[in-house]
């Protein structure tokens, strides 16, 4: 649920591939991202607050939503809806393909 310091290189990869994403931010790592800069200001990152706002930076405005999660603790999730990824789909050598339609393939599930 909380990718720590992963959660930038996730949203950032997911933009480039143009793919769906869910992250629920918590930590900021302020000292150990301190290249991160707010673009309204060029400040640190230096709040969670800060933090969400960077993250949905990476994106075209309005491509990333915000929920809750019904937990306690940073419950709040950033993520791109499937519809938003038009190109969401993998090939069978792990690449995206060019026209693919998002879709959801249903878990293996192993019944031994």
């Amino acid at each position: 649920m909380h990718p720590d310091q992963a959660t930038g290189a996730i949203v950032q990869h997911a933009v480039n591939l143009n793919i769906p994403f869910a992250v629920v931010p918590c930590c900021v790592f302020g000292n150990l991202f301190s290249g991160r800069r707010r673009s309204e200001d060029g400040n640190v990152v230096s709040s969670y607050e800060d933090l969400l706002q960077w993250l949905c930076e990476r994106a075209p405005p309005g491509s990333i939503q915000s929920t809750f999660l019904p937990f306690v603790g940073k419950s709040k999730v950033l993520y791109t809806a499937a519809a938003a990824c038009p190109r969401s789909r993998l090939d069978e050598g792990g690449v995206v393909a060019e026209d693919a339609a998002a879709i959801c393939l249903p878990c293996e599930v192993d019944r031994s």
